[in-house]
Order: structure tokens, then sequence, then C-alpha cells
């Protein structure tokens, strides 16, 4: 659980497609920032953001997931791959949105969201 006046969020999404999900959040509620990789990032600032939306494309991008682990559980998984996201959803660490496309993603991240913003 999250607590405090601003939320800063990082959305961790390497071909910039996601953003749009951000669309509307107030500025004086949420400070979002975008990068293409956690992997250039220093841990010091990994630890301002109190959200984590992480964008898995492949296989080979659990390995950003892997750094974030010990630093934060506020992390929200999104992927495009169904194989990967059927994955997710059995391990139940993290909420899982489904970004292929099928079904209402706007929804399905904002119900995530909420887990840790409550």
């Amino acid at each position: 659980m999250i607590k405090g006046n601003r939320q800063n969020i990082l959305l961790i999404d390497k071909k910039n497609k996601f953003s749009f999900l951000f669309q509307g959040f107030r500025k004086n509620k949420f400070s979002i920032e975008t990068v293409n990789s956690i992997l250039k990032c220093a841990e010091t600032e990994l630890i301002r953001p109190s959200v984590f939306f992480v964008v898995i494309y492949e296989p080979r991008d659990v390995i950003q997931l892997v750094k974030l682990a010990p630093i934060s559980k506020s992390i929200i998984i999104g992927t495009v791959n169904k194989r990967l996201f059927s994955s997710f959803q059995l391990i139940q660490e993290y909420p899982v949105v489904d970004l292929s496309g099928k079904g209402n993603i706007i929804n399905s991240f904002h119900n995530c969201l909420e887990q840790f913003l409550k």
C-alpha cells in the first residue's frame, strides 16, 4: 500500500507503445516517467517510483523483472505475448495486464494499478 500526495510511476516500455494508458491522469496526483530499459538506470533512480509498469514483449525482457524484484513489490506486468501472459498469471506474484488487444486494456490496467494506490 502506497500513501502520499503524488504517486511516481515508471513505465518501462522499449517500443513506447503503451504510454496512452496514462492519458488523463492528473498531473498533481501522478508523476509518470518512461524509460526504454531499466538495465541502464542506476539503483538510486529506481528507488523513487512507487509503482513500476513493465511491458514485456519477448522472454528476454524478463531480465528487467529480475532486476526490479529485490527493489520493489509494486510491479505491474503487461505483455503482448499470450504464452508469457499465461505463465505470469500462473505465478501470481504480480498483477498482469494482457496488452494483446483482446479485451479492455485500459480497465484491466486501472484495476491492477488500484491494488497499489489504495
